[in-house]
Order: structure tokens, then C-alpha cells, then sequence
């Protein structure tokens, strides 16, 4: 006995399954990443053709055996397909780069709304400097947000450095020689996670990269290995 669903997703990737079908991987708004079979959706005339490209947001509905641990397409529709993002390559590196923290999120809805939202605004805006702030977003929601504004150990407002491992900015008194001391990167974080987008041919280079690499960093440390991958995915134009 099969159940049929539907659910609404971003697709993440597609991998050959056999001569016909296809295996997509779907981060979806109910249940997080999950996998289903498109039956003959390597054939040219599949009705899946042209609906599963990789950063698609489509609705579907599926069906899934008793015992199955991967469900059947029935039937999608594509809701949102980013068409200026596809146009530009440096946008697709960043489309790839939501992809790959979208592949290794926790169920959670709330990172699908994110990915949801920062994939229009790439597509309408054409700003890559947009992900700094999805980064810092999907900490927040990760729960392993870092402080930014006072010593993560004493609460000082007065801040001199940033340490990874701790969590935080720290004050002179609690900064150690494996610390960042704060700099430009520091200053246009701030501005990035109050929401402020500043133009990147506006800013120095180096301190958007520098603070690029801190969010990467951070990301290792706290969120997994994973994240040291985006390393080879982001746009060379903000890639540390």
C-alpha cells in the first residue's frame, strides 16, 4: 500500500539512476532533504524534462510504499526557476553555494524559508554580496550565532578581537595571540548582518575576502568540515 504527498522544494541535485530514471535530492519545506525517484526522467520526452534543474523551486506530489524508504515523483511543477541567475556565472557560484549548505542543513523550516528568500533576492538583485548574510542567517538558526558586538566572555562593549573557537569578539583582556584582531572585515560584517548590502566594487578587496574567510572558519569549526568546501564552490570574486 502506497501514501501520497505533496510538498513544495528546492532541487539540490540529480544523479543517474538507471538508463531512464533519475534520483533528485530535494531540500523540502516539510521534511528537509530528502530523495525521490523521477521514473524516466532521463528520457527525452520524461514529463519531469526541464522541471528538475538544480536550484528550482517547485511544488510536487509523490508517493511512497509502506516499507520504501525513498519516495516515487508523480508529478512537479516548477513555482520559481531564477532565470537571471542562470544567465550569470558568477550568480550560479552562488546559487551552488546555498545548494551545498541546503544539502547538509538539519530538517528545518525556517532554512528553507532563508534559502527561499535569498535565492529571489540574488535572482531580483543580482548581489552576491548577499551571502555573507545567508551564512550568518543560517548560524542563527543553527543556534551557534557568534557575538559580534560585545566580549563573549565578560559582556565588555569595548571589543579588540574575534576568536572562532570561543564564539565571539572578545575584549583586550580576554583576546590570546590565536585571536583576529578586528579590521575592516570586522566593520562590513556588521553592516552585512544588520542587513546593510555594501557594494563590493565600493569595498576593499581584501577586507571582503578576509571576513569571507572568518565566516568560513567559523563555519568549520561550528558547523562541520563540510563547510570548508564552499572554499572551491563561492564566486572567486568573494572567495577567500
Amino acid at each position: 500500500m502506497s501514501v501520497q504527498g505533496t510538498d513544495k522544494g528546492i532541487i539540490i541535485k540529480n544523479t543517474p539512476f538507471s538508463d531512464t530514471s533519475l534520483i533528485s535530492m530535494i531540500y523540502t519545506e516539510k521534511n528537509g532533504l530528502s530523495s525521490f525517484l523521477a521514473k524516466g526522467g532521463r528520457r527525452q520526452k520524461s514529463q519531469f524534462r526541464g522541471k528538475l534543474e538544480s536550484g528550482f523551486l517547485v511544488s510536487f506530489v509523490y508517493y511512497r510504499g509502506h516499507s520504501a524508504e525513498m519516495g516515487v515523483l508523480k508529478e512537479v511543477e516548477p513555482i520559481e526557476t531564477y532565470p537571471e541567475i542562470r544567465e550569470n556565472i558568477t550568480l550560479m557560484d552562488g546559487m551552488y553555494s546555498i545548494l551545498w549548505v541546503l544539502e547538509h542543513s538539519p530538517t528545518e523550516k525556517k532554512i528553507f524559508i532563508l534559502a527561499k528568500e535569498i535565492l529571489k533576492r540574488l535572482n531580483t538583485e543580482g548581489r552576491i554580496e548577499i551571502l555573507p548574510y545567508f551564512f550568518m542567517k543560517f548560524f542563527k538558526i543553527e543556534g551557534i550565532y557568534p557575538n559580534l558586538f560585545r566580549c563573549h566572555v565578560c559582556g565588555e562593549k569595548s571589543v579588540s578581537c574575534f576568536s572562532t573557537r570561543a564564539g565571539g569578539t572578545m575584549c583586550r583582556k580576554h583576546c590570546t595571540q590565536n585571536d583576529l584582531p578586528l579590521g575592516e572585515w570586522y566593520n562590513l560584517l556588521k553592516l552585512i548582518v544588520r542587513g546593510y548590502l555594501p557594494e563590493l566594487k565600493d569595498t576593499n578587496e581584501k577586507g571582503f575576502k578576509n571576513m569571507m574567510k572568518v565566516i568560513i572558519e567559523y563555519g568549520e569549526f561550528h558547523s562541520g568540515d563540510w563547510f570548508h568546501r564552499l572554499r572551491e564552490i563561492l564566486p572567486s570574486s568573494i572567495r577567500p
